[in-house]
């Protein structure tokens, strides 16, 4: 455990954002062992996962709130 981390602030909940680049033979098992053990713990669960062959980014809510007001702003993609 970190020095940073007080005992506390383990209960906190929080998400993780990973992009992990490799063989798809290799991805698929990465997957299948991180849903594995996710399904063991109680109070966590996958939200979202992908695999693709184009290039993946992790955006944290504030910048993608900011991003798509730049992307109004500009004209970009319309909302009905």
């Amino acid at each position: 455990m970190s020095d940073q981390v007080e005992e506390g602030d383990l209960d906190h909940f929080v998400s993780i954002g990973l992009i992990i680049r490799g063989k798809y033979r290799d991805v698929m098992e990465i997957r299948r062992v991180v849903r594995e053990k996710v399904a063991m713990l109680e109070k966590a669960r996958v939200i979202y996962g992908t695999i693709s062959s184009f290039p993946l980014y992790v955006v944290q809510g504030d910048d993608w709130r900011r991003l798509k007001g730049l992307e109004k702003q500009l004209g970009g993609e319309k909302q009905t």
